[in-house]
This record gives C-alpha cells, sequence and structure tokens, in this order.
C-alpha cells in the first residue's frame, strides 16, 4: 500500500515531465507554423482546430489550449 507521500511525490514528478513535454511539443508546432507562410492556415483546416487558437498557443497570448489539442496539433503536423 503506498503511502501520502508517495503519491504526492509521484504526482509531482507527473506535473513536471507534463509541463516539459507540453513546452517541447508548442515549440514544435510554433517552428512549424513559422516555417512558411500559410502553414497555419494549413494546420488548422487540417486539424479542425481554429486558426486564433493555434495562434495564441504559438504566441503565448490568451488561455492556453489542453493538453489534447496540442497533441491533435502535433500529430497532424506528422501527417502533413
Amino acid at each position: 500500500m503506498k503511502n501520502i507521500h508517495d503519491v504526492i511525490t509521484n504526482r509531482k514528478n507527473c506535473l513536471r515531465s507534463e509541463a516539459e513535454e507540453k513546452e517541447y511539443l508548442i515549440d514544435y508546432i510554433r517552428k512549424f507554423v513559422d516555417a512558411k507562410r500559410g502553414n497555419q492556415k494549413l494546420l488548422a483546416e487540417a486539424s479542425g482546430i481554429r486558426q486564433s487558437t493555434i495562434s495564441n498557443l504559438i504566441r503565448n497570448a490568451g488561455p492556453s489550449p489542453g493538453m489534447e489539442v496540442i497533441i491533435a496539433l502535433a500529430e497532424e503536423i506528422q501527417k502533413i
């Protein structure tokens, strides 16, 4: 049986690694969008995610979308 200290420590580690992975994925999306004019529109059309959401994400403006949206964008880039 786990103790509460172990559970708290594990969750902190998970949150830390999730934050690092989120930044890595956002940087991947940013590089794709900035690489060529029209990539943001292409990504929005392919993913069904609004351009304004993508713009806010890569420019760090407004509310950040959830991890599900970020993963969906990164996966869509791999398909393009």
